[in-house]
């Protein structure tokens, strides 16, 4: 069982979907890719004449290590980024569903009763010049 609140209208109509797609995301994952590449040049750009051997064998594999390492983490803020869009994309969708249904409903006259009843109960409001038996109403 959820702890979560039940959805109301209002809760509903609070949500920004699109506030969750975070565009420096984009921009972090590429500064790290930059920064790995740089990193592993750094190591790869020495002359073998001025530093070579095991020590050297060993920073390079650990340079390539590191850009491979931060290669995924980018990746994985690359995924991210795409997780969060597609989710607010989702979200976004569902308000437009949930508030086109709303209108149609309210287009017959028919009101939420309170946007904070998690029951969206609704009722019926008629025309004073309906002539509508209480049942007619009800139905």
């Amino acid at each position: 069982m959820s702890d979560a609140l039940p959805l109301t209208k209002a809760i509903m109509d609070s949500w920004n979907p699109w506030d969750m797609a975070e565009p420096s995301l984009t921009t972090l994952a590429t500064d790290i890719r930059e920064n790995s590449v740089a990193a592993h040049s750094t190591v790869d750009q020495m002359p073998s004449t001025s530093w070579g051997g095991q020590a050297r064998d060993a920073a390079n594999w650990r340079a390539a290590d590191q850009a491979s390492w931060a290669k995924k983490v980018a990746d994985g803020v690359d995924d991210l980024q795409v997780a969060l869009t597609e989710a607010a994309e989702a979200i976004s969708t569902s308000q437009a569903v949930v508030n086109g249904a709303l209108l149609s409903a309210t287009l017959q006259r028919c009101f939420l009763i309170s946007d904070t009843d998690p029951t969206w109960a609704m009722r019926y409001v008629p025309k004073e010049d309906d002539d509508l038996t209480p049942a007619q109403i009800a139905e």
